[in-house]
């Protein structure tokens, strides 16, 4: 009996960059706050556990908070309400994530978002680490 042996032929380039491309996941900016409200969602039903869903939930909703609208940079007292208001009382372990990435992001902070952020402990060193 011969045994069967693997041979490795290396991908041409525009191969391996078609393959990899299946399983790259695109970014798309929120568009509205009620697709961030959905990211809300999903993240209460999550255990915390992901490295991942944290990235891309704090990623996401940084770029809609900071840089969503014009002026860039700059945070509403508006938005801080609304955010208080998806956040709700059971704060998920993404929230300090979010708080310290708002926090450090913008260019323009409501004070209101610091003291969000400090209350969840958001801004103490090493509080938010992958």
């Amino acid at each position: 009996m011969t045994a069967l042996r693997a041979v490795r032929t290396p991908m041409p380039f525009a191969d391996a960059l078609e393959a990899a491309e299946e399983h790259m996941v695109h970014f798309k900016p929120l568009m509205n706050r009620r697709e961030a409200e959905i990211l809300f969602e999903i993240d209460a039903a999550q255990s915390g556990e992901s490295m991942g869903w944290k990235a891309y939930f704090v990623e996401n909703l940084t770029e809609y908070l900071v840089f969503g609208e014009r002026p860039t940079g700059r945070i509403r007292d508006e938005d801080v309400k609304w955010l208080i208001s998806c956040i709700g009382t059971d704060v998920s372990p993404s929230v300090p994530a979010l708080l310290r990435a708002l926090v450090l992001q913008a260019e323009q902070v409501p004070q209101s978002l610091i003291s969000l952020a400090m209350r969840h402990g958001a801004m103490r060193q090493g509080a938010v680490r992958g």
